[in-house]
């Protein structure tokens, strides 16, 4: 019996096949050795590109006078920075850091220096320092300047809490993500955990006093002052 000669192109489907195999060896040996893929991670807008514990950049700007006035001339063994805008919310917030700073020189633990960037009008300076009641330095950037672009410090208010050397204590957060209440919560225990006469940071939900101090209710006979929106005295830049 004869044997069944095979034609020309059955030899060229069996060289597609190995070059086929071949391919797909070399495919799979190429994936195997590529690291993985890392899911793209995307970037919080509000996260400054710094982070606590690190040191900061030194930044110069002018105070109502036009004098400039370098950050770190002004700063000491510990800061406060404030960004405001001036409306209800920023007095609202300086307004309770004046009443937690008041609780810490009663303690006789030394106060921190206070450095606000404000983007109103430097004459509204004096009505500002009056409403607020708390003694700072007042320098003056517009919105989307370089400083507060930095320090992704818009929208306002938000602060930072500095130690010796312009090393970050604490980053606020910011009212795009956060209740006022809260932002005032996080100033009084990083306050509070540099205080001479404190424990550690207590991480618990705000107190009834500071839920009501932002959120224009009284704050009864055993809780603070409320320094609300709704009962700051009128003169500097409401929106």
């Amino acid at each position: 019996m004869k044997r069944r000669r095979m034609d020309a192109n059955g030899w060229i489907l069996i060289v597609l096949g190995v070059v086929l195999v071949i391919a797909v060896i070399e495919y799979a040996q190429k994936k195997a050795a590529e690291p993985p893929l890392i899911p793209k991670v995307t970037k919080d807008p509000y996260a400054p590109d710094y982070e606590e514990a690190s040191k900061v950049a030194d930044f110069a700007l002018r105070d109502g006078r036009g004098k400039l006035r370098k950050f770190s001339e002004l700063v000491g063994e510990e800061t406060l920075l404030f960004f405001v805008d001036g409306g209800e919310q920023s007095r609202a917030l300086l307004k309770y850091a004046a009443t937690l700073l008041e609780r810490r020189r009663k303690t006789k633990s030394p106060a921190p220096a206070v450095v606000t960037i404000a983007d109103f009008d430097p004459t509204e300076e004096a009505a500002w320092l009056r409403e607020t009641g708390l003694k700072q330095v007042v320098l003056y950037e517009k919105l989307g300047g370089s400083v507060g672009t930095a320090y992704k410090a818009d929208p306002r208010p938000r602060f930072h809490h500095f130690g010796d050397g312009m090393i970050i204590i604490t980053i606020g957060d910011s009212p795009a993500r956060a209740p006022l209440y809260e932002i005032g919560f996080s100033l009084k225990q990083t306050l509070r955990h540099r205080s001479k006469h404190s424990s550690a940071v207590d991480h618990s939900a705000p107190d009834p006093a500071d839920l009501r101090r932002f959120g224009g209710q009284s704050s009864g006979p055993q809780g603070d002052p409320a320094v609300t929106p709704n009962n700051a005295p009128a003169g500097v830049g409401k929106r």
